[in-house]
């Protein structure tokens, strides 16, 4: 009589573990096109970001994780945010950006918003040239269950972000 209420209560544990771990669930995919002739790895790298207004809690923990994750890799940045509504221009950007003096402009443009879902079109610049060097499209979504705001979801955003990064040989491993 033992062994029956123990199965049960293992099978019980099962299901619990099994509904948690789906609970958890996004999906994050990029994919990137680097010009071969860019060899540099710049240890200067201002980020900027443009987001959906209903974004903004998860744009700012990229930022943040971002800039750790950088910081790590000895890389220094700073960053600017902005919304889809914001009003300024690229003459404000340009001087909020100045006294960092950067090597690369890396800018994180949401393109696609929905429900715990968004699509970002990265673009890294090179900031003696202009040229873009490096572009990547992000998306992320999370299930019914998760929401983008939880930090299993940024962080597995900004690991699929850095890991392409270092493929890429655009930042060091």
């Amino acid at each position: 009589m033992y062994f029956p209420k123990m199965k049960a209560k293992l099978q019980l544990l099962f299901i619990f573990f099994a509904i948690a771990s789906i609970q958890s669930c996004s999906t994050v995919k990029i994919a990137s096109n680097k010009d071969g002739k860019y060899t540099k790895q710049p240890k200067k790298i201002y980020i900027v970001v443009i987001c959906d207004t209903k974004m903004s809690a998860f744009c700012n923990e990229m930022i943040n994780g971002l800039q750790k994750r950088f910081t790590a890799k000895g890389i220094n940045s700073g960053s600017s945010k902005r919304n889809t509504l914001s009003l300024a221009t690229e003459d404000d950007l340009n001087k909020e950006m100045e006294p960092f003096k950067p090597e690369a402009i890396l800018t994180i443009k949401q393109t696609v918003s929905g429900i715990e879902m968004g699509t970002f079109e990265l673009t890294l610049t090179d900031a003696g040239t202009q040229k873009n060097v490096w572009k990547g499209e992000l998306d992320v979504s999370a299930d019914s269950y998760t929401s983008l705001k939880d930090s299993d979801v940024v962080n597995k955003t900004l690991n699929t972000l850095v890991n392409k990064l270092i493929e890429d040989k655009i930042i060091p491993n």
